[in-house]
């Protein structure tokens, strides 16, 4: 069973200051100490839900992409500190102003570079405002699409009552008419 505990102005474990390994972590609401027993996590971690459970996320899919939070601090073993939104400190290697993505290739990661292959979630989480901190901000990933296929500008017979015409700058459909041969305007479109 996993517990959850808010930091409001930091809640001293022992002693003041924040919990043991939260060195990361800045006081505000957005702040928990989770039990999880064997997390395994570090800092930096992005990590999701599982049913109760939290585990690594990853942006290959829709589903693994779903972030709760980052991991701010490691108490121990079987706790840790998750900010689910808000300055994250103690950290190292970023570039400050730049935006960083879910890694769609490591789980737990964050990418400078937004994954763009069919099927993967282009999802910003962490803004760097310095070497060793920024912003965790859950924003709305984007699921990168299958690309469509672009029928090339020539006449393209669909049987024998259907066919797909190119004009200048766009297309136009057309039915004939199995009575008198005839083909009719159906519908017409312009290219982006």
């Amino acid at each position: 069973m996993n517990s959850e505990t808010p930091i409001l102005n930091y809640v001293p474990i022992t002693g003041g200051g924040p919990p043991a390994g939260g060195v990361g972590t800045l006081p505000g609401f957005g702040v928990f100490i989770i039990t999880q027993t064997g997390h395994g996590f570090v800092v930096e971690n992005v990590l999701r839900l599982s049913g109760s459970n939290y585990i690594l996320a990853k942006a290959d899919n829709a589903a693994d992409a779903e972030v709760v939070g980052m991991v701010s601090g490691v108490i121990n073993a079987n706790q840790f500190v998750l900010t689910t939104s808000g300055k994250v400190s103690g950290l190292s290697g970023f570039t400050p102003g730049t935006s960083y993505y879910l890694s769609a290739s490591t789980a737990g990661a964050l990418t400078a570079t937004g994954p763009t292959a069919s099927g993967t979630v282009s999802k910003p989480i962490f803004l760097a405002d310095s070497a060793t901190s920024g912003y965790f901000i859950n924003w709305r990933g984007i699921m990168n699409p299958t690309p469509t296929t672009t029928l090339t500008l020539q006449e393209l017979d669909i049987a024998t009552d259907l066919r797909l015409l190119p004009i200048a700058g766009g297309g136009k459909l057309q039915a004939r008419n199995v009575s008198t041969g005839l083909w009719y305007d159906v519908d017409q479109w312009t290219n982006p």
